[in-house]
């Protein structure tokens, strides 16, 4: 009996050490992770800060578009005249070519983009803008015309942004809202370069080529 009460004893100091131990282990503060931002702050993000759009990146955009209307002649024309599979084919070689010369050239889609608007717009402002801005310019003026002289501010800023716009200045307006001052400036820079490369795109792109002015 006295052997069985030492057992018995043992087992209990046994229980109770492991229960002491397991209380420890569980007051013990958490360790934060190595890479855990700090309470309140948010951790950063690769995808916040804004992609740069400079003189360097728009002088690597026309290299890049020069490139791709060289390569790129015979695979648009493919496209073009392409239908069903075909046409899927033809748009996947087109794609591969310039995904290609993208990395290459160390441009982003977002920034291809932008400046392949730019040059859209332009080329639109060479030929005075289509039909329908011109007219929706004219009634601006008109009701202009119409309105008394402390109520002409509010359209006078809208005829001079629709102004802007179809003088190309509104090309690089949006680069100078979008981007700021130094990406507009470079831009406008290498105007005609950005010309003759969205010409010579949308040309292949429709098969027509752009009247200039």
């Amino acid at each position: 009996m006295s052997r069985l009460r030492t057992v018995l004893l043992a087992l209990a100091v046994s229980s109770s050490l492991f229960t002491a131990c397991k209380k420890q282990e569980e007051e013990k503060p958490a360790v934060p992770a190595e890479d855990s931002a700090p309470e309140g702050e948010a951790a950063p993000s690769e995808d916040s800060a804004p992609e740069p759009l400079n003189a360097a990146v728009v002088d690597r955009f026309i290299t890049f578009e020069k490139a791709l209307n060289e390569q790129a002649a015979e695979p648009r024309k493919a496209l073009r005249e392409a239908s069903g599979a075909n046409k899927a084919g033809a748009s996947m070689d087109l794609a591969r070519i310039q995904d290609s010369l993208r990395e290459k050239h160390q441009l982003s889609d977002t920034q291809i983009s932008a400046l392949r608007l730019a040059g859209s717009q332009l080329l639109s402002a060479q030929g005075g803008g289509t039909a329908a801005q011109q007219a929706a310019l004219k009634q601006r003026r008109e009701q202009l015309a119409a309105l008394p002289p402390d109520q002409r501010a509010g359209m006078e800023d809208s005829i001079k942004q629709m102004e802007a716009q179809l003088s190309g200045e509104g090309a690089f307006a949006s680069l100078r809202q979008e981007y700021g001052d130094a990406a507009a400036d470079a831009a406008k820079a290498r105007r005609d370069d950005l010309l003759a490369v969205t010409r010579v795109r949308i040309e292949q792109e429709t098969g027509k080529s752009p009247a200039a002015k």
